[in-house]
C-alpha cells in the first residue's frame, strides 16, 4: 500500500518477535504528503517533519514536537 493513500493509525508495536497490542481512546498516527514532509500523533502531542523512501527502507527526522503533559496511563515519550 503507497505510504500516501491517508492518515496511518498504529495500534499494534513489534520489537523483534514480540508483538502488542493497545486499546487506546486516541491511536498514534502519521501522515506522509507527497512533498515529504510527515506528521505524527502520539495519542498526546503531535509533530511534523520529513521522510525518504529508498527501496524498502523509510527514513525519517521529527524537526518539531509539542511536549505537553499527557493524563492518564499512556504517555509516550519519543
Amino acid at each position: 500500500q503507497d505510504l500516501r493513500a491517508g492518515v496511518w493509525e498504529f495500534d499494534t508495536f513489534i520489537d523483534g518477535d514480540f508483538a502488542m497490542s493497545y486499546n487506546l481512546q486516541d491511536y498514534p498516527t502519521a501522515e506522509f504528503k507527497e512533498s515529504g514532509e510527515l506528521s505524527v500523533f502520539t495519542g498526546c502531542n503531535d509533530g511534523v517533519g520529513t521522510y525518504t523512501e529508498s527501496g524498502n527502507e523509510l527514513s525519517f527526522s521529527i524537526s518539531q514536537y509539542t511536549e505537553m503533559f499527557c493524563e492518564g496511563d499512556i504517555n509516550v515519550n519519543q
